[in-house]
C-alpha cells in the first residue's frame, strides 16, 4: 500500500487536483478502482446539482463550480437536457427559456435537431468543470 493511504488503499485528496494531473482516469490493473493518470487511486468526492445547466446562467454555473472546487469536490453529476425538478415550464427548457431541441416533441428525430444555444450552456459547464479539475457525470 502506498505511503499515506488509508486502510483500504485510498484517501481523499488533501488539495484540489490541478487540471491535467488527474485525467484521464482509467481502471487499475486489478479492475477494482479508478486511478489517476499517474496511477494513484482516485477518490470521487462528488456533488449532484442535477439541474445546474437548466436552472443557472453561465455566471451562476461558474460561481457554483468554483465554490465546489474550493470545498474539494472533484465531481458533479448533472442532467442535460433537464427533465425533472426544473424551475421553469416546460421543464426541459433552461432558465432562459431555451429548449434543447428545435423540434417540439421528444422523439428520435429530436436528437437530430439540437438547439446550439441550449447546448452552449452545457459546454460552458463542462469547460468550467474541466478548468477546475472537476469530473462531470451526465445522467
Amino acid at each position: 500500500m502506498p505511503a499515506g493511504r488509508g486502510a483500504r488503499g485510498w484517501a481523499p485528496p488533501a488539495t484540489a487536483q490541478a487540471t491535467g494531473s488527474t485525467f484521464p482516469l482509467s481502471i487499475n490493473g486489478g479492475g477494482r478502482y479508478l486511478q489517476q493518470a499517474d496511477g494513484t487511486p482516485w477518490f470521487m468526492n462528488g456533488d449532484t446539482p442535477w439541474q445546474l445547466v437548466g436552472n443557472c446562467s453561465n455566471a451562476q454555473i461558474t460561481t457554483y463550480l468554483e465554490d465546489r472546487a474550493a470545498k474539494k469536490f472533484n465531481a458533479v453529476m448533472i442532467e442535460a437536457p433537464t427533465a425533472y425538478f426544473a424551475t421553469q415550464s416546460p421543464l426541459y427548457n433552461n432558465v432562459d427559456g431555451v429548449a434543447p431541441f428545435t423540434s417540439t416533441s421528444y422523439t428520435a428525430a429530436s436528437f437530430e435537431s439540437l438547439n446550439s444555444t441550449y447546448w452552449a450552456r452545457v459546454d460552458h459547464a463542462v469547460n468550467e468543470a474541466k478548468r477546475l479539475g472537476i469530473l462531470v457525470v451526465f445522467l
